[in-house]
């Protein structure tokens, strides 16, 4: 979404400069070169739908920005998108710290956390807790199981835990999380969007690597059951996992279309998306 806000930011600026006469080419030049930055994959793939992703992509990635209030209903930006699209090499990091910015959250831990400063002690200090919040956001990395402990040093004071950061506080804890939920439920109804423009065919009943393809229809003698007569029919179907963005394969297991996690959406999706998993080291 970073990079679409960065657009929205950068035309506001163009259209300024073009009220004052100082922009040195047609504003429909520079959106048409901008446009298929949004509209056009970079890559080809034999199954999934990319044209058709890209633009549902940048729909979804609008109304995301309006729901963090960072434009308005025109597109226009608004409140802390100057700082988010400039933090856009930390992308997520800097939406996290632009809601923990705006919802005040951030502010309201660090005063209740100023009346407990003691001079002397470097680890109660402002500076030291504000690090340990921002630790959790920005370049986070995972520890390994066994950490050996490092020798002391002369004026060395780590922060206690080191280099284990501490446990954030509880409402910004909460409040990242709801921006999970939030995230994981915008890119779930992304999905279905993209997925539904496709039937399910043959292809997503087809084994990669061995291209065996199973049935997804009723065979030639058509409904087994007389669904007039017959209360047994009716009720058998009903019991049926209904799914559109997940693969048929992965539906087996009597889950729909809400996947938990990010991890299960990228798996575990029909192949008329296409999906990669950030890695975090």
């Amino acid at each position: 979404p970073t990079i679409l806000l960065r657009a929205l930011h950068e035309w506001e600026t163009m259209r300024q400069l073009e009220e004052e006469k100082a922009l040195g080419r047609p504003s429909s030049e520079v959106a048409r070169c901008v446009a298929p930055v949004f509209t056009l994959p970079f890559f080809e793939s034999k199954t999934a739908e990319l044209v058709t992703q890209v633009a549902y992509q940048s729909r979804f990635s609008l109304e995301f920005l309006y729901q963090e209030g960072l434009i308005k209903r025109d597109g226009t930006t608004r409140n802390l998108a100057n700082i988010c699209a400039h933090l856009f090499e930390a992308e997520p990091a800097n939406l996290i710290l632009g809601r923990l910015l705006s919802s005040g959250l951030l502010h309201e831990y660090l005063n209740a956390e100023a009346t407990k400063t003691v001079k002397g002690d470097r680890r109660s200090h402002l500076t030291v807790k504000l690090a340990s919040v921002l630790g959790w956001i920005f370049f986070r990395l995972r520890l390994p199981r066994n950490v050996p402990k490092r020798p002391p040093r002369k004026k060395f004071l780590p922060s206690e835990g080191c280099p284990k950061l501490p446990p954030l506080p509880p409402r910004i804890r909460k409040e990242i999380q709801e921006y999970n939920k939030q995230l994981i439920e915008i890119y779930q109804q992304f999905a279905y969007s993209v997925a539904v423009t496709r039937k399910v065919g043959g292809i997503d009943v087809t084994l990669p690597t061995s291209q065996k393809s199973f049935r997804y229809k009723l065979d030639e003698r058509g409904e087994p059951f007389d669904g007039k007569d017959g209360a047994f029919g009716p009720e058998f179907f009903g019991q049926m996992v209904k799914y559109k963005a997940r693969s048929p394969f992965s539906a087996l297991g009597g889950v729909g279309d809400h996947f938990r996690s990010p991890v299960d959406l990228c798996k575990n999706c029909r192949n008329v998306l296409h999906l990669d998993q950030r890695r975090e080291f």
